[in-house]
């Protein structure tokens, strides 16, 4: 085999171990989806729960007196605050997700690129690569990261003045 021949099957094989992370990131990304899915339903489902409880109990004292530092009181506020605890652990793990799921798209354009040789040593595709890399921030520590490895690239980039700080909310996340 030819020294060309062999660079070419080991930018193939570059390309096809690209795509295969890709896909690992985006099956496991979909394969935890459906379960945060389903707790996000539970998690709905325990907060109306609760809801009608305190309603119960503001009612509760209202006709009967019962005392504002009540166990039903107690119970009620500690149940709101493991709830939260749930929804700060579904905001981490959308977070989470929208990361991961910018770096297989990353993985996937770099399998892109590779798959052209004749388009490795262009700038261009590089710096095309790179701006639809920076451009997919959706968090404050996506483009910290970005900005902190970018003196170690082997190329000149400066990312796009748009894309050089995202927008303002962009790591926010709402639910419900």
């Amino acid at each position: 085999m030819s020294e060309e021949a062999e660079q070419i099957a080991g930018l193939q094989a570059t390309s096809w171990l690209l795509g295969l992370n890709a896909a690992q990131i985006q099956d496991a990304l979909q394969a935890a989806t459906g379960s945060m899915d389903e707790l996000t339903g539970s998690v709905t489902e325990l907060l109306q729960a609760v809801r009608q409880i305190d309603e119960n109990a503001q009612i509760s004292v209202a006709f009967t007196g019962l005392p504002e530092d009540s166990p039903l009181h107690r119970f009620d506020g500690r149940v709101l605050d493991y709830v939260q605890g749930v929804l700060t652990a579904l905001q981490f793990y959308d977070r989470l997700s929208q990361r991961l799921e910018h770096v297989a798209e990353a993985l996937t354009g770099i399998a892109g690129l590779v798959d052209e040789p004749a388009r490795l040593d262009q700038a261009e595709a590089w710096r095309q690569l790179l701006d639809g890399i920076s451009q997919r921030h959706s968090t404050p520590e996506e483009h910290c990261l970005f900005l902190q490895h970018l003196p170690q690239a082997p190329l000149r980039y400066a990312p796009p003045q748009a894309a050089s700080e995202p927008s303002a909310g962009a790591g926010d996340i709402e639910f419900f």
